[in-house]
């Protein structure tokens, strides 16, 4: 049996999709772009909190590592906060000084509503919308975005996203989300497998060059150890799913975090561990980093045309 419940948050209401004969949920706060605060799944009898969310209403409001943000409508960085685009020069704000860096987009604050609330013999789906005006310096481009979160009893946590241009021009527009995954001790002592066997190179300021490298490692599990990503995949761009996996050797679970590759989906995947080494960041993307410049894999939505991206989160035992 499926249902979603309200808490409150600080000011903020947090929406949470339950599974009552499992016990699993999901935790969203619409006010605050979304965010996914909580993801707790079933491994045979055992439960795992797998997101590394934010747990009090002062941390949201910090936002240290964008943990669990929806960055849109540029996921990353963007070298200076500048790009060319349909022959105009557009600046971002600057919101990472030490780098000079426009990050991660600007909706990860934005209120959302609650558009739909689906219960379902097999499964519970959360969606939200918000409308952007145009009026974020340097992006006027107006678009609609629908955020659909879905609980399943059989196949986990499954998240997918939708954006309208609603403008009268063309728009450049890149789609991530930042979570952190965890299976509740240090990242070092866990198993990585991931679905690529090159990497972006970048320059000092972890910016594409333009080349790509091989990269051989973790194609099959390996230990984390002292390894420090700050790295982006290029996957394939075939129909398909990407599937990154970390595994706990001693419980014997496995989270499995996939993608939806193809035309118009996430075929890019950032992985980043933060300095405390409690978790990791597998970030799902449509395009490269500083994309609206090298224009690698940039979506460009033609008025009324839509991005649809889907990612989602299972655990299995063992390998």
């Amino acid at each position: 049996m499926f249902e979603v419940c309200s808490e409150n948050f600080g000011r903020f209401k947090k929406k949470k999709l339950v599974n009552t004969t499992s016990g699993e949920s999901v935790s969203v706060i619409p006010g605050r772009g979304g965010n996914v605060a909580e993801v707790v799944l079933s491994c045979g009898q055992r439960q795992f909190s797998v997101i590394d969310g934010f747990t009090t209403y002062d941390e949201l409001l910090k936002n240290d590592y964008h943990k669990s943000a929806k960055v849109l409508p540029f996921a990353n960085r963007i070298s200076d906060g500048i790009y060319r685009f349909n022959g105009k020069t557009y600046q971002l704000p600057i919101n990472r000084p030490q780098e000079h860096y426009a990050i991660h987009g600007f909706i990860h604050d934005k209120e959302f509503i609650v558009d739909d609330e689906i219960i379902k013999p097999d499964s519970v789906t959360l969606i939200l919308a918000h409308e952007y005006s145009g009026d974020y310096p340097g992006y006027p481009f107006p678009f609609e975005v629908r955020l659909e979160f879905s609980l399943h009893g059989q196949n986990g946590f499954t998240f997918i996203t939708e954006v309208k241009n609603r403008g009268e021009e063309i728009m450049p527009v890149m789609d991530g989300w930042h979570p952190y995954f965890t299976l509740g001790k240090s990242i070092d002592r866990l198993l990585l497998k991931i679905p690529a066997n090159i990497r972006t190179e970048v320059d000092e300021r972890l910016l594409p060059t333009g080349k790509l490298m091989p990269f051989p490692a973790f194609r099959e599990f390996e230990q984390i150890g002292n390894y420090f990503f700050d790295t982006c995949f290029p996957l394939s761009e075939k129909e398909g799913t990407a599937v990154t996996e970390l595994m706990d050797p001693q419980e014997m679970v496995t989270l499995q975090v996939w993608q939806k590759t193809g035309r118009r989906k996430y075929n890019f995947l950032q992985l980043y561990t933060p300095p405390h080494g409690q978790s990791i960041a597998f970030e799902p993307m449509t395009s490269n980093t500083n994309s609206f410049n090298t224009k690698d894999r940039l979506i460009v939505l033609s008025p009324g045309e839509k991005l649809r991206a889907e990612c989602g989160i299972k655990l299995k035992n063992g390998e």
